[in-house]
């Protein structure tokens, strides 16, 4: 039985199994060649990637290219290598007329969020892909020029905050508080045209027409004044109490004596205003000067403005928001103290 058993034991195939160490040596040795070269491939593609076709440093991103109409490629590939757009002027010509843009590429106004590789350029300029969104910017009642300008260059960058300042300052009051829509990199003068626009085109409503004329002040008088309502009082109600009053005083010819204008020439909160921010020398100063200030000290909405031309008739001359922001009248300057003393002591 054992003989047997011994005869039916299979036999090892030992030619087979140095075939197979024979092949997979082989293949350690062919990865062992082709490893290395396809590295050494990997990093001269990514060499001439990085040489070549990636975005160049010192871009200040985001930034806002236009490109004229009837612009040659030529032209367009220079002016992006010199707004440091691509690397290299020539790359980029070739790079767009393989990719189809060896006729024509789109003029308008591109936005670049961050800085782009000269395939993605390319590629946007042919089909015209010029990334501008609209932005959403409210501006809040009582915002003066230079809160505008801030917000929205805060908002809207690239915005030239100085041209616009250049503009919106000698506009003061006629920069009407809304929601607008601005596209990054949004010319100032057409963010201050809108705002004139939308200014003027409420004004224009009847009603605000009707109080204006009955009123017999000027619309700059109005706009004024209503600018100091709104740092004055809060309520439709108090805002036009407060206009009876104020104008009352320079009917009167008594200073106007009201705290907003400081806020305006001191870029301060007026809970910070100190007795020498009020003896500031200043054609604003209502302590020293009689009448309105020169200019209005902000933008308001048609609220406001409604206010001033339609203002409460009353016998008072003072008034006083307490701590809660609940207004107190008074006829009389003794009157007056005393709610000092028993509303803000």
């Amino acid at each position: 039985m054992n003989s047997d058993d011994e005869q039916q034991k299979p036999v090892k195939d030992t030619k087979s199994t140095r075939d197979r160490v024979r092949q997979i040596a082989y293949d350690f040795r062919l990865i062992e060649r082709v490893v290395p070269t396809a590295f050494l491939v990997s990093v001269l593609l990514s060499l001439v990637y990085f040489v070549l076709f990636a975005a160049p440093a010192g871009l200040q991103t985001p930034a806002i290219i236009k490109i004229s109409p009837d612009t040659t490629v030529d032209q367009i590939a220079l002016q992006l290598k010199d707004e440091r757009i691509v690397r290299s002027a020539e790359i980029f010509k070739i790079t767009a007329r393989i990719m189809g843009g060896n006729r024509h590429l789109q003029a308008g106004t591109y936005f670049f969020p961050e800085p782009q590789d000269m395939f993605i350029v390319a590629l946007r300029l042919i089909e015209g892909d010029f990334e501008l969104r609209a932005v959403r910017i409210t501006i809040a009642e009582g915002s003066t020029a230079r809160d505008i300008g801030d917000l929205i260059a805060h908002k809207l960058t690239p915005f030239d905050e100085d041209q616009f300042l250049s503009l919106a300052i000698p506009a003061e009051g006629h920069l009407y508080p809304d929601t607008y829509f601005f596209y990054p990199g949004q010319e100032p003068s057409v963010v201050v045209q809108s705002m004139e626009n939308n200014f003027n085109k409420h004004i224009s409503n009847a009603t605000t027409t009707t109080f204006i004329i009955r009123s017999k002040h000027s619309l700059n008088d109005i706009i004024t004044m209503a600018s100091i309502l709104v740092g004055e009082a809060k309520t439709d109600k108090d805002r036009r109490m407060v206009a009876g009053i104020l104008w009352h005083r320079i009917q009167i010819g008594m200073p106007l004596q009201v705290d907003a204008p400081f806020g305006y020439i001191l870029d301060k909160n007026l809970t910070d205003l100190t007795h020498s921010d009020l003896a500031v020398n200043s054609p604003y100063n209502t302590y020293q000067n009689k009448g309105l200030p020169p200019t209005p000290i902000g933008n308001v909405d048609l609220g406001a403005i409604n206010d001033a031309a339609d203002p409460i008739a009353s016998n008072y001359l003072y008034y006083l928001s307490d701590r809660n922001g609940v207004m107190h009248y008074s006829s009389t300057y003794a009157q007056h103290l005393r709610n000092i003393a028993r509303y803000l002591k």
